[in-house]
């Protein structure tokens, strides 16, 4: 569980398999550690251990594990009790797994729930990105819309995600259509346009990736 600390610990590197590194491989992936805690830097933050689990911390926001915990606050902040209820079941497998995940933004001000950055293996059903391929989407609470919120966060999530794993490349998908803000998201963060696919209900999608090599080139 990750909701709660423990003596375990959590390799240097989590090992995942070729293709999920982002290369065409037939390599059977390797399941990683359970995450217990992490210890370290990120930029201008810390990540560490606390009673609730691990934390990123940027200037302004702190990012911990999506757990079922976060529902109700995540179904105020969204708006919707549907994506709220499918968001933090599928989270907490994705943790205890694969020991990467979604991330609950929090404000470090007052700790209100602002949305989430997301970072997961996507799954069947999504027209140009495999299943295996890590997957990453954000969203923030309207009331908090234009404030770098989600640039903010994404960042901190992706740099742990390759300082801890092997993964070389994420992709993301953006639905066609009045969807201007994540797309400046997506460029800010560095994503290059890869293709066009189709949504799990048949939309019409752009899909993005990003390098870690163009990611470290950036720093």
């Amino acid at each position: 569980n990750v909701g709660k600390s423990t003596a375990v610990s959590l390799p240097p590197r989590l090992r995942l398999g070729a293709r999920r590194m982002g290369q065409c491989s037939g390599m059977t992936p390797e399941r990683p550690a359970i995450l217990a805690s992490v210890q370290g830097d990120y930029g201008g933050g810390r990540v560490g251990s606390e009673q609730s689990g691990i934390v990123l911390r940027t200037g302004r926001l702190s990012l911990l594990p999506l757990t079922g915990l976060d529902e109700a606050e995540h179904a105020r902040a969204s708006r919707n009790a549907e994506d709220a209820l499918r968001d933090t079941r599928a989270a907490e497998p994705q943790w205890r797994e694969h020991g990467f995940g979604p991330w609950a933004i929090r404000d470090k001000r007052d700790d209100s729930f602002l949305g989430c950055a997301e970072l997961r293996f996507a799954g069947e059903g999504i027209e140009g990105i495999a299943a295996d391929e890590v997957e990453a989407g954000w969203w923030v609470t309207e009331e908090r819309w234009n404030e770098g919120i989600a640039t903010e966060a994404m960042e901190a999530a992706i740099d742990d995600l390759w300082s801890r794993t092997d993964v070389q490349t994420i992709t993301a998908y953006i639905e066609d259509g009045q969807n201007e803000p994540s797309r400046r998201v997506a460029a800010k963060l560095g994503f290059a346009v890869r293709s066009t696919g189709r949504g799990r209900s048949g939309e019409p999608m752009t899909v993005y990736t990003l390098c870690r090599d163009d990611w470290l080139r950036r720093l």
